[in-house]
């Protein structure tokens, strides 16, 4: 039997006797293993399902000596796993792009009418005895702006566009023409994508070239009644230029689904300050854009299908 651990809960019985009748063996673990600990569990397995908060570093690699296979559950695989290293140890490593697109897409739209309508904030104040009734905007015949026009960000310029009449415009590498002739949409620079949004949406993977690609250069152009959301890493924003912009009124407000620190830290112990900001300014989720029973069935079913193409000696389809 191929052991393989898996960090999470994802799989059902169905579909681990699957697994079981293929030759794999799958030890479920913590998702919240450290490095000494994901180093001691991977010591006999030859797959890997990484689904938890742990990170695969060089020494964790290094270290895992028997290991064919490291089978990523999402898509932003870059800060999770040292694929360099990966690859120089003959180690597979597979992801799955796409399976939550269109959750992390409606995630998206559901922070951007939170965060305009002030849902979260009505909600605290309510509950605190405070009925007060502050001004909200509509989205219709405003401008969003889609940082990284890829899987996501089409699905989000889809829904605003259809489903709430507002204009796109767009920051991509390439000139996205099915973009472009199914929404109107316009490719513009960074610098004029946020002079002109009214919405800015955030959807590029995290890499060397995306670490604080919007920092105070572009924050200072955007208008006080502007919003910014991220979907994506935290890290592709300078979080201490975030803040500044915020508590002086360069911007209205900002929500992400994750942070410069997971699992969250202390308000105290928040460096970048923005967990201590009112829920007029600042929305934080849990990092849990992505996790639809939809999408989560999905991303299941391409892990055990490349799983059983590597232990078959196929290439799994989604090999990075």
């Amino acid at each position: 039997m191929h052991k393989v651990i898996f960090t999470a809960n994802t799989f059902s019985e169905k579909q681990i006797e699957v697994l079981r009748q293929k030759g794999i063996n799958i030890v479920k673990q913590p998702s919240n293993l450290s490095e000494g600990n994901l180093i001691e569990a991977l010591q006999d397995a030859e797959g890997y399902i990484l689904g938890g908060d742990e990170i695969a570093t060089k020494h964790v690699i290094e270290m895992a000596k028997h290991l064919k296979i490291i089978s990523f559950l999402g898509v932003g695989y870059e800060r999770y796993i040292d694929v360099r290293v990966a690859k120089e140890h003959g180690i597979v490593v597979t992801n799955t792009p796409g399976a939550n697109s269109q959750a992390v897409a409606e995630f998206t739209v559901s922070l951007i009418l939170d965060v305009v309508k002030k849902i979260t904030y009505l909600n605290e104040l309510s509950k605190n005895g405070i009925w007060e009734k502050p001004h909200v905007w509509n989205l219709h015949n405003r401008t969003v702006g889609i940082i990284g026009m890829g899987n996501i960000g089409s699905k989000v310029a889809k829904i605003l566009h259809d489903g709430f009449g507002m204009r796109v415009i767009y920051v991509s590498r390439s000139v996205k023409g099915h973009v472009e002739e199914a929404f109107g949409a316009k490719k513009v620079t960074l610098d004029e994508l946020f002079a002109q949004s009214d919405v800015v949406s955030v959807h590029v993977a995290q890499a060397d070239e995306t670490v604080n690609m919007i920092k105070k250069q572009q924050l200072t152009l955007m208008k006080p009644t502007s919003i910014l959301v991220n979907t994506a890493r935290a890290e592709i924003i300078d979080g201490h230029a975030l803040y500044e912009a915020l508590i002086t009124n360069q911007l209205s407000a900002a929500a992400f689904d994750a942070y410069y620190i997971e699992p969250l830290p202390e308000r105290s112990q928040d460096e970048y300050k923005l967990m201590s900001l009112p829920n007029d300014k600042f929305v934080l989720t849990t990092h849990n854009a992505y996790n639809s029973i939809d999408a989560i069935e999905t991303m299941n079913e391409m892990i055990i299908n490349g799983l059983i193409d590597m232990f078959e000696g196929r290439k799994p389809i989604h090999q990075i």
